[in-house]
């Protein structure tokens, strides 16, 4: 929130069986990108996940650095890549953190 308008969100689930939250997507507008607003979102969700003791999993296309950038800069660790995810050639790279 900027004053009274949103500027962002973060959109999750979490899986009951085995306790975990995936983050599905976080978007900022991009006049208010790189101002630490996307990573007060994650620290919102990781207060949640620290409550359910959970694991907090994401993920990105190994081909966009702004993302990966994110994740590494709020202490994500790689554990996983899934080739051809959602195309024929792509990778998946999927993250998780439990800091908490």
């Amino acid at each position: 929130m900027k004053g009274n308008k949103v500027v962002g969100y973060i959109a999750f689930r979490r899986r009951y069986w085995n306790i975990n939250y995936f983050i599905e997507e976080i978007a900022v507008e991009p006049e208010n990108q790189r101002k630490g607003t996307g990573s007060m979102l994650v620290k919102e969700l990781e207060k949640i996940c620290s409550k359910d003791n959970a694991r907090l999993f994401s993920s990105t296309d190994s081909e966009n650095e702004k993302s990966i950038k994110f994740h590494e800069k709020n202490n994500f660790s790689r554990c996983g890549f899934i080739k051809n995810m959602f195309k024929e050639g792509k990778t998946e790279i999927v993250f998780s953190k439990k800091d908490w």
